[in-house]
């Protein structure tokens, strides 16, 4: 699963920054005895230890590496931006979180020290936490993971990337760009109040559902799944047209899902 995920993931990308997607992530980290090394041993020495709180106007991108466990980003009241982990057991300084700001503005969160090598078997299940201040739009937002739920509530950022495997992905409210999924075995939930301008969907036995407003306007192209929805759509070629068709879908699936469907869970004011 993890080589198809890595040669999908070869398709695409946000490409507004030099981050490193999961086919390198999960190519350098897993070996054949299930060892884990942790990021990058040649990072070790430029990362430091959470919790973090961190001057939110410093902040341009954010890229987290994180093999096991929620992942919950969510809009906070604070102006800062907040990193912070829950774990069950006591965790031992490699295998805490660990950051870095660099001085472009990108923040890297790392589950644990950068070079750190752990049994899979041994692998804890942590959370991640993190805050963002309501004001903060990101310019991108790449996410890594294997057996990870990861939960977005009101983000704003331009370039949304997640990569993961046997992972559930929960995006709610969030103000996004571009979105691109890349995932093997996962699912992928999306609510939107207002849908990006392009969305880019790649899976491998997995399934990803749209849950859009009545008005909202799409153009869907599909490659190896149907769509499947309770919302009419007409035809044009090989492309399902939605209102003004607005929104670019493009979804590349092997043995997977698509839906779209409406969302009646939004309150408006």
């Amino acid at each position: 699963m993890l080589f198809a995920l890595a040669g999908m993931l070869m398709l695409g990308g946000c490409k507004l920054g030099n981050h490193r997607s999961l086919d390198g992530t999960l190519g350098d980290h897993a070996d054949s005895v299930g060892v884990w090394a942790l990021g990058d041993a040649n990072d070790a020495n430029t990362y430091l230890k959470g919790p973090a709180t961190l001057d939110a106007g410093k902040v341009k991108t954010l890229t987290i590496d994180w093999i096991k466990g929620p992942v919950n980003v969510v809009e906070s009241t604070s102006s800062e931006v907040s990193v912070r982990e829950f774990a069950s057991d006591t965790l031992s300084d490699f295998i805490t979180l660990h950051y870095t700001l660099t001085s472009e503005g990108e923040l890297k969160i790392c589950f644990g020290k950068p070079g750190a090598k752990i049994e899979a078997k041994d692998m804890p299940e942590k959370t991640l936490w993190m805050g963002l201040p309501r004001t903060l739009c990101l310019d991108e937002v790449v996410v890594n993971g294997v057996s990870q739920e990861l939960s977005m509530r009101d983000v704003c950022c331009k370039c949304l990337e997640t990569n993961g495997v046997t992972d559930c992905v929960s995006l709610n409210r969030c103000s996004i760009g571009r979105l691109e999924s890349n995932s093997v075995s996962g699912k992928l939930t999306a609510a939107f109040l207002q849908l990006p301008e392009e969305i880019e969907l790649n899976n491998v036995n997995g399934s990803a559902t749209l849950l859009v407003l009545p008005d909202a306007g799409m153009t869907v192209e599909l490659e190896g799944c149907q769509l499947h929805s309770n919302l009419p759509f007409r035809r044009k070629g090989k492309a399902h047209i939605r209102g003004n068709g607005a929104c670019q879908v493009e979804v590349n699936s092997v043995a997977g899902e698509f839906f779209v469907k409406r969302n009646t869970s939004f309150v408006l004011k």
